[in-house]
Order: structure tokens, then C-alpha cells, then sequence
């Protein structure tokens, strides 16, 4: 090989190793790469209008031109710190999907946004969900989530499922997921937030219908939550010797509950996705992108002063659909900019949408929809504004009477939901 021809392979081999660089921690397929660096997309010619939804909530909005698309941001931020806010999930079941404007049809909504990550088949979140009454969705893994503990502060960690199933027999066998899209291995737990959707069941699986505390016979091919009850799935031998164990209609004691490792455990919580801002004031970069979907709409869950400020934002194009819009670079870079500490994906593309409720006008959206219309969702985040007459321990010296209220406290907000 003469001179010449050694050096151009050289040079090749270099070119090469530069262009897979990028991607040498690439997943299967060659699917993901590294994002482009972000660029300065929030400068101080940046228009801001603000609005105030209610006390302690605001909405800012602006539009960016980083490139060939012109984008909408709009920001919701809250003050936890302020009683008369609170926060919650927003559903009806788990595998219903609804417009987020329809979710946001309740009384004292300002603002909401779309939440978790679903799977579009059965409707139902694939992420972690905790709301007032504990998990909703939560398998023993130990899975990252974001939400408001019990002390009003917004924060992030680990969530996994701590349970079990005690049959009359006095057999005892461990729980392993409530309402998942997948059941695992052993014992899963399905109840009536999940709706009326099949349940996917493994093959080889049993099923057994639990109505009023008590197991009911011949029930084992069923692949639908009752309307008065719930459905364990046993997947596995150690689940299906636990079925085999009981009697007739033996009695089920089920206990189970969220376990995380924070110091205050959580009232509310979601399943997340890239952790955008890790620290006040970082840009993280290096971040992967799909190369098929590398700007795409956002949503983003973060907070501020420590924990106090929640701050909900979007990121999308007026015109041109789901896939133009910010890396997840660049949605550090503009996360950063409005002050998140910590910040964490939600659900994007087609799926990002925001409603605000401003001034004495209805709600509406402001977020660009793709085709000017809303994918349904299983799930939102709702900001709402309370009067005082449904804060906790509002009118404790007066007389208890029969009322409404309560009930509808827990509809409203995990924030107000005492047991």
C-alpha cells in the first residue's frame, strides 16, 4: 500500500470513529444520538406577557424564533406555599382517554397540562401515578417519579409498591403491581380505576374476582375489572400455588401502599421521563434525541425555591405539527432561564397541550395544538384555585353537618384529601 492510500484510510477511519462518537451509546437500531448543543433561546429580547390566573398562579407566554419554526412557550407557575392553591392528577379511569379540556372541566381549574406517558392501545399510563388515596398505578420496582409530598413542597425520587394479599387460609403472598399496562411476574392488583378495558393478561396467567373482601369461584379467565370489586392477576408459580391455596369463597385481606425514598412521602405523583434541569443554574448537555423526533413539542414538570413554586411550561410550533419544536437540550436551556432547580419531562409531541383560565374568559387552550386539535389523554395536571370555604380545617369551631363538601374535596385535589 503506497503513502498515499495508507494516509486516505487513515483519514477514513478517523472520519468514522468521529461519526460514531455521537452515537456510541446508542440503543439498538441506532435510534438515539446525542442532541445538537443548545443555543440561547430565552434572551432579555424576549417578549413576556403575563397573566395573573388567581392569586398565586400566573401564566406567562412568549414566542421564540430559534431556527425555521417559530415557537410557543407558555408557563404556569404556582405558589404551594399559598393554601388557596392546590394540584391534582386529573382522570376519570385509567384506560379512558379524554381531551384535556374536558379534564379541566371543574370548578375552580385556572390552568392544566398533559401528564404522564400512555400506552395508545389500552389508554392507560405506562409511568407511575400516585393520587389521594395512594398508588394508582406502581409496580415493587423502584421507579423515578415527581410530585408534592406530604409537606406542600414539590420534589422528585423513588416510588415502588409495598402490599400483599392474606387469604382466610392464613397464606400470605406479596403484591407486585396495581394497575399496570404489563403485569409482572407474581401478583398484580386491579381495581376500578382502572375502567372497563381488558386487562392484558400473560399467557398461562389466572385470574381471580375479589368482591366485598371475599374471593369469588370460578372466576379464573376473567380479563375485566367488576364493577364492585377488583381482579388479581396471578403470573408466575409462586402467584398461581397462592391461587391454588384457596377455598371457595375464601375471605382476601389486600393491604398495599406507596413507598418512596423521600423524608416526606407523597400526596400526588407522576411518572417522568429525562431529567431536563438536575441543578439550579446547569444547562445539562449531551442529552439523547430520537433522530426521528429530535425537536418535538415538550412538557416539562419542574419547581423553584425549593420546592415551593411548581412550575408548569410547553413548548411547541403554531404551524408545523408535533415534531417541530426543542431538543431536550434546548429545553434545559429554556428551564434554566425561567429559574427550575430540578425539571422533568412529561408526555410530549402530539400529546403537549396547556388550558388557562384567564381573566373572566373560559377556559381555553393556549398551547399550539398539531392539526389544531387535542390528542386525548388519560391523564392531566390541574392547578386550581380554592375558595376558602374548602380549605382543610376551614370552620373546624363550627357544628359537623351533613354536606357535600368532603366529597368533593377529594374529587378536586389530593392537597385536601385527609382519609
Amino acid at each position: 500500500m503506497s503513502r498515499v492510500a495508507a494516509a486516505l484510510v487513515a483519514v477514513g477511519l478517523a472520519l468514522t470513529a468521529l461519526t460514531l462518537t455521537p452515537v456510541k451509546h446508542a440503543m439498538a437500531g441506532q435510534e438515539y444520538s446525542y442532541c445538537p448543543p443548545a443555543g440561547n433561546l430565552v434572551t432579555s429580547k424576549t417578549v413576556w406577557h403575563h397573566h395573573r390566573l388567581a392569586p398565586g398562579v400566573s401564566l406567562s407566554a412568549a414566542t421564540l424564533r430559534p431556527g425555521p419554526h417559530r415557537l410557543r412557550i407558555n408557563v404556569v407557575r404556582a405558589n404551594l406555599a399559598r393554601r388557596r392553591v392546590a394540584v391534582s392528577p386529573l382522570h376519570t379511569r385509567l384506560t379512558h382517554r379524554h381531551r384535556l379540556s374536558e379534564l379541566a372541566k371543574q370548578p375552580h381549574l385556572v390552568a392544566a397540562t398533559n401528564g404522564m406517558y400512555f400506552n395508545f392501545s389500552f389508554g392507560s399510563p405506562t409511568v407511575p401515578l400516585i393520587g389521594a388515596r395512594g398508588p394508582l398505578v406502581l409496580s415493587a420496582e423502584h421507579e423515578r417519579i415527581a410530585g408534592i409530598g406530604q409537606d406542600g413542597r414539590a420534589r422528585d425520587g423513588r416510588a415502588w409498591l409495598v402490599g400483599s394479599a392474606v387469604s382466610s387460609e392464613g397464606v400470605r403472598e406479596r403484591l407486585v403491581a396495581i394497575n399496570e399496562i404489563e403485569p409482572p411476574s407474581g401478583l398484580s392488583l386491579y381495581t376500578s380505576a382502572w375502567g372497563r378495558h381488558p386487562v392484558p393478561r400473560p399467557p398461562f396467567s389466572r385470574a381471580l374476582v375479589v368482591r366485598h373482601g371475599r374471593a369469588i369461584p370460578h372466576t379464573r379467565r376473567h380479563h375485566r375489572v367488576p364493577a364492585h370489586g377488583v381482579l388479581l392477576v396471578a403470573n408466575g408459580l409462586g402467584a398461581l400455588s397462592w391461587m391454588d391455596s384457596l377455598r371457595g369463597h375464601s375471605t382476601i385481606d389486600l393491604n398495599y401502599r406507596a413507598k418512596s425514598n423521600t423524608h416526606h412521602p407523597f400526596r400526588q405523583a407522576y411518572g417522568v421521563g429525562t431529567k431536563v434541569v438536575a441543578s439550579p443554574n446547569h444547562v445539562r448537555s449531551g442529552l439523547y434525541c430520537n433522530r426521528n423526533e429530535i425537536y418535538a413539542a415538550r412538557t416539562d414538570f419542574a419547581w423553584a425555591h425549593h420546592g415551593t413554586q411548581l412550575i408548569l411550561a410547553t413548548v411547541a410550533s403554531p404551524k408545523s405539527g408535533e415534531r417541530a419544536g426543542v431538543d431536550e437540550n434546548q429545553m434545559s436551556e429554556i428551564m434554566v432561564d425561567l429559574g427550575a432547580e430540578r425539571s422533568y419531562a412529561l408526555d410530549g409531541g402530539g400529546s403537549t397541550d396547556l388550558v388557562a383560565r384567564v381573566g373572566n374568559h373560559p377556559l381555553a387552550t393556549r398551547s399550539p395544538l398539531p392539526k389544531g386539535k387535542e390528542r386525548p389523554i388519560p391523564v392531566g395536571v390541574g392547578v386550581f384555585s380554592l375558595p376558602k370555604s374548602m380549605l382543610p380545617h376551614h370552620g373546624k369551631h363550627r357544628k359537623h353537618h351533613k354536606s357535600g363538601h368532603s366529597k368533593h374535596k377529594c374529587v378536586l385535589g389530593v392537597v385536601l384529601c385527609h382519609g
